[in-house]
């Protein structure tokens, strides 16, 4: 107080709190907080989701935008990040001899096995994983159909020549000659 009853308040100055992306309160993980760092008091920042998910506000007229409060934090617990949700027809170049089924319902990155229908099998590891696009790429499953041989012929016909036979793949036929004197009945 002056000398005339009055206060100077030119060197007196309120600054606002200056919140920071690590004093983020209940962040999601896959979470993006970069653009709150800097931000002061009554300031907002987006929070931007990771490849693969998808951000949802947890409360009805929620945003994912978060305010800077009067303390110098931002409160999360209105955000979330959601991964994408992968399907058994979202896989990219199918091998049609796989069963995909497993794969549906996962989400960005987990896992899934296909399995070789009966008759074939997998030329390495047949797990997918689900990508941040929501697809899987089977481009590297391949099930391959098994090689038969005349030899394994189940109940040979001693008067029949199995050798047409020989390297048949599943579901490949092939043609039985009859010795001579000898006619097939099938």
């Amino acid at each position: 107080c002056d000398a005339a009853g009055a206060f100077d308040a030119a060197t007196v100055a309120c600054e606002a709190h200056t919140c920071q992306a690590a004093a983020v309160a209940s962040p999601d993980t896959n979470g993006n907080y970069g653009d709150c760092d800097g931000k002061v008091t009554a300031d907002s920042c987006t929070v931007a989701c990771a490849a693969g998910y998808t951000g949802r506000a947890l409360w009805p007229n929620a945003t994912l935008s978060l305010l800077c409060d009067a303390a110098g934090a931002f409160d999360a617990a209105t955000v979330a990040c959601e991964a994408h949700t992968c399907q058994a027809a979202a896989v990219a170049s199918p091998d049609t001899n796989g069963n995909y089924g497993d794969c549906d319902g996962k989400v960005t990155a987990e896992a899934c096995t296909v399995a070789c229908a009966a008759g074939y099998t997998a030329n390495a590891t047949l797990s997918l994983l689900c990508d941040a696009a929501g697809a899987f790429d089977a481009a590297t499953v391949a099930c391959e159909a098994h090689t038969c041989q005349a030899a394994a012929v189940a109940s040979p016909d001693t008067n029949g020549n199995y050798v047409d036979c020989d390297g048949k793949l599943t579901a490949q036929t092939c043609t039985v000659a009859c010795a001579a004197g000898y006619t097939a009945n099938s």
